[in-house]
Parts: structure tokens; C-alpha cells; sequence
């Protein structure tokens, strides 16, 4: 399983030139990238731009439906979730 870990405000990749990208661009990534599950991480945690601070996880939501892609697939964790993943032999792989 390829896990991508997307901070909605602050992604430390270069993304266009960019050290941030929004959340249409980390669902466009996710795909890109052949991603099994991905999770957006920190939402609601710091008002750093001009969206409503819950707004996120319904941009996910939107981006996903847009991309046709399962909804699953791009995890939002609510304040304080916390889950776990197996871990994968990437030798394997």
C-alpha cells in the first residue's frame, strides 16, 4: 500500500514551482502517483488562508467526485482520529 501523507496548507514538495499545493492539486497527485489510500492531515488546525477552516475535508470530497475517484481512497481524519495501516514488505512490491 502507498500511503501519501498531504498537509492541506503546507506540503513540504515542490508542486508547479510551489512549496504548497491545494487540495485539487494533492487529489490530482494522488492519482498521479497511482496512490492506494492517502490522508489529509492538519485541516482546521492553523487559519493560515481565507477558506473557512472546516471547509477541507468538502474540497476532498468535491476533488474526488471531480477525478471520479473512490471516495476511501483519500482519507480525512477527524481532530484527535487516529488509525493505523499495516505495514507493507516494499520488496515486494
Amino acid at each position: 500500500m502507498c500511503v501519501s501523507f498531504y498537509l492541506y496548507v503546507c506540503m513540504c514538495v515542490f508542486v508547479a514551482g510551489r512549496r504548497c499545493s491545494n487540495i485539487e492539486e494533492a487529489v490530482e497527485c494522488h492519482r498521479d502517483i497511482g496512490s492506494k489510500q492517502s490522508v489529509g492531515v492538519h485541516w482546521g488546525t492553523f487559519l493560515l488562508t481565507g477558506e473557512p477552516i472546516m471547509e477541507p475535508p468538502d474540497r476532498v470530497r468535491k476533488a474526488l467526485i471531480k477525478h471520479n475517484l473512490n471516495a476511501d481512497a483519500f482519507t480525512t481524519l477527524q481532530h484527535g482520529e487516529t488509525r493505523t495501516y499495516p505495514l507493507v514488505d516494499t520488496s515486494q512490491l
